[in-house]
Order: C-alpha cells, then structure tokens, then sequence
C-alpha cells in the first residue's frame, strides 16, 4: 500500500511538472488583428537562434522608439497593448513567445530559452530605418523574459515589467509549500523544461540592467507570485528602480482596474 500511494504521488508531481513545462495554448483567432482597431500593422514571422519560428505583429514607429511587448504564461500577442502603445506613437512587436500562440516549441522554460525570442524581435527592431530606441515591456512571463534578454543585450534601452516573479525556485516555493512535494516538483519541472529551475532566476538577472530605468508593477493580492517579488527585483537592480504597488488586487490586474492611470504612466515611463 506505502509502494502504490508512492508510486501514485510520484506520478502525479510528474505529470503537474509535465503539464506546466508544456502549456495548454490559449486560443488565438487570427482575424482579431490591429488593423481592426484601426492600427496599421505588419504580420512578421522571426527566426530565433535556435531556428523556432515566433509569429508577430509589427507596427512601425512615429516617434523613433520600438516596444517589444511580451505576453505572460498560456496567452499570446496582445492586440489591446498593441493598439494603445501604436496609438501613443511607439514602434510595437508584439511577439507569441515559443510554445504559445502561433509560434513553435511545445516546451516553456518561463523566461530562460525564451529570452532568444525576444533577441530575434530586437534583432529585427533594429534593423528598421528611423529607430533611435528599443524598450520592452512584458506581463508575468514576458517579464521575467525581458529581464532575461535585457541582462545580456544593452540595446533594450529600458523595461516595464508587471506581476513578474523574482525567480522560478520562489514562485514554486509559494505554489508548493510542502519541502518533500517542492523538491520533487523541482526536478521533474527542471527535467521538462531543460533547464534547472534555480537557473531561472530575475533577481539575478536584473542586476545586470542598471542604469537603464526600470518600472515594476505588481499587485499585492496576486495569489501566483509571491508578495514580495516587486520588492525583491527591485532590491536587487538597485535604488533608482521605479516600483507601482498597488494592494487588494489580483495577477495582472493592475492593468485592468487602473487602464487609463496604467496607460498614461506606461507611456511617460518609456518615452
């Protein structure tokens, strides 16, 4: 009976390390574009190094500065970010990250091998006439997949990063507070992703990004992250970083209780 209960515990921590490694893709309908809205735009398909196709939209900018914006955990290219930062005058690429949307990979490693997708759509960004600056913005996930790709390539000039956790081991540790139940989740999560779950880290990271400005949002009722997470990147980038905390509320819904106040703060923060 211990042997069978064993047997069945140990493969039921596989298979929620499994399932997370490989998400269920949120449905993404293709005629929901910009243009739509109203929003001229480009359908761009980018080449990470590792040779996965990221599917994008891309619209040109008016005042010399691209945003790369990167989607959290299960979601894809989001056309109300799109719109509202092309409509400002920013440059936007909105990209689906690898084993989301449109794109290929079946596997997420939430934020590590992700940061090559975001190295193709800054690669690309670059390459267009009239670009003085390239800034990202990312949600959960793409925030913590900007902070990655920012540690390495001084070209992202600067980052809003909202509900983003400081590292994967802390985020686990508050999915799944039982040691014995962590550490397995830990190594099967690693196994899946291909990538230790310590090395999935932000707080580290983002060490590497100062002096180029950073704003991290968070809500203080998010039940996903940990608390403290805004706290800790911030510590840990320094005292110049700009934090917006705001408490009661839920992941990611800052955004959604706020839109206009967040809007306007996110465009004066990346002009």
């Amino acid at each position: 009976m211990i042997l069978m209960l064993t047997g069945v515990c140990l493969s039921g921590v596989w298979g929620i390390a499994y399932t997370t490694a490989h998400p269920v893709r949120d449905d993404f309908a293709p005629d929901e574009n910009p243009l739509k809205y109203g929003v001229p735009y480009q359908d761009i398909t980018l080449k990470s190094i590792d040779g996965l196709n990221i599917p994008a939209w891309y619209t040109p900018a008016q005042n010399g500065t691209v945003v790369i914006f990167v989607h959290g955990f299960r979601g894809h290219r989001a056309i109300d970010r799109h719109c509202w930062l092309a409509t400002a005058g920013f440059g936007v690429i909105s990209i689906d990250l690898r084993a989301h949307g449109l794109s290929d990979g079946n596997v997420t490693s939430f934020g590590y091998h992700e940061g090559m997708d975001v190295h193709a759509a800054l690669n690309f960004a670059l390459s267009q006439p009239g670009i003085d600056r390239v800034v990202g913005y990312g949600e959960s996930l793409g925030g913590a997949t900007l902070i990655g790709a920012a540690s390495t390539r001084p070209e992202i000039a600067a980052l809003v990063v909202d509900s983003t956790f400081s590292s994967l081991s802390a985020l686990l540790e508050r999915q799944v507070p039982i040691y014995g139940v962590n550490l397995l989740f830990k190594g099967f999560w690693g196994q899946q992703m291909g990538v230790s779950v310590d090395a999935v880290n932000p707080s580290a990271w983002i060490t590497k990004i100062a002096p180029r400005p950073i704003l991290i949002i968070q809500a203080q009722g998010d039940s996903l992250i940990p608390a403290d997470s805004a706290t800790v990147l911030a510590r840990a980038y320094g005292e110049t970083a700009q934090v917006w905390l705001e408490a009661g509320l839920e992941h990611s819904l800052v955004y959604h209780t706020y839109p206009e106040v967040y809007k306007a703060r996110v465009i004066e923060f990346l002009r």
